[in-house]
Order: C-alpha cells, then sequence, then structure tokens
C-alpha cells in the first residue's frame, strides 16, 4: 500500500516511531533529508539522526515547492548552516529541486567549503553558465560540470561520488557529467 499526502491539507504526520514514521521510513544509510515544509527557524531532518539546521539571513518560509512547500532564499545572505554529510564517507549523493529567478551571479546550493576536511562545492556558475559542483579530495579535485540551466524552471539536480569509482551529475534524470574517482 502506497499513500502520498502531498497536498491533503486534513492529513496528519503518523508518529515517528510508527511503521511509516521518520525513525522508519529512512534507513540508516541517510544522513538526512531535508523535506523543506517548515513554517520558521531551523530546517528539519526527517530522518532519525536529528542533523536538523540553523537559519541565516530572512529565508521566506511556507513557499509552493516542485512538491509540496519550499523555503525561499533570496540571494542575500541566506543559508542554513547543517552538518558535514560528506566527512569520512566513501560514497555520498547529494540532490535538491533548484529553481532560480537570475543566472546573472554564481548561486551556492550546497557547500561544505575550508579547511582540512574533504569538502564539496555545488554551484550555479554564471562563467560557465550551468550548474557545477567540485569534490575536493586530498590529492585530486573533482571538477563537473553540467547542463546550461532556465530561470524560474525547476530541475531536479542529483551530484553522486564514490572513492575509487566514479562521481556524476545529473539534471532531470540526464546524466550531465562524469569523471572516474581514485583513493583520494
Amino acid at each position: 500500500t502506497y499513500r502520498i499526502y502531498y497536498g491533503n491539507s486534513s492529513a496528519s504526520l503518523p508518529a515517528a516511531s510508527d511503521t511509516l514514521g521518520a525513525q522508519n521510513v529512512w534507513n540508516s544509510n541517510y544522513l538526512a533529508v531535508y523535506h523543506m515544509n517548515d513554517s520558521s527557524g531551523a530546517i528539519a531532518d526527517s530522518t532519525a539522526n536529528g542533523n536538523d539546521g540553523t537559519a541565516n539571513g530572512d529565508p521566506t518560509y511556507q513557499q509552493t515547492g516542485k512538491v509540496g512547500q519550499t523555503i525561499n532564499f533570496d540571494g542575500t545572505g541566506d543559508y542554513f548552516d547543517l552538518f558535514n554529510p560528506y566527512s569520512g564517507e566513501n560514497a555520498a549523493t547529494f540532490q535538491a529541486w533548484i529553481n532560480t529567478d537570475s543566472t546573472s551571479e554564481d548561486r551556492d546550493v550546497l557547500t561544505n567549503w575550508g579547511g582540512t576536511d574533504e569538502n564539496f562545492y555545488t554551484w550555479y556558475d554564471i562563467g560557465n553558465t550551468r550548474m557545477q559542483t567540485i569534490w575536493k579530495g586530498t590529492s585530486t579535485d573533482i571538477n563537473l560540470n553540467g547542463s546550461d540551466i532556465s530561470t524560474n524552471t525547476w530541475i531536479h539536480y542529483v551530484t553522486t561520488y564514490e572513492r575509487n569509482a566514479s562521481a556524476y551529475q545529473y539534471q532531470d534524470s540526464t546524466q550531465t557529467a562524469s569523471e572516474t574517482v581514485g583513493d583520494e
């Protein structure tokens, strides 16, 4: 049985410990899942891990999203501080629905940059007019350049990395970049 509750304002969420509750839906392979349907303050992690994010700037909550509600980041200092999901992992996947109203400047999407930890950086790069991801290892940076994007259009963006294998980037289910990855 599948139950879909998007757009059903009279539906109620099951308790976190129920069979379909947050503690059981997202298994331990999911370090964090953010639905972006929060009404204010922190952004809640839907897994049992409790990796909630802290709001910075003045994001606008409960906006119409691709699926349900979302949070609007206006490009002037709005972001959420999150934990470092990439540190020490041999594989990682990040995905987001993105809808930008401007391609006239760089726009960060997911970043964990700086310091000595392994890092990643995903952004819309105005210089290349496309989504771009860098997975930064200890010896080699993996640079994935995706396809052009349009304003005011939802795109589903996915980037994935596996040590000693490959890194990939997808836009709307189409692979837009790949690179072989060594033992970083």
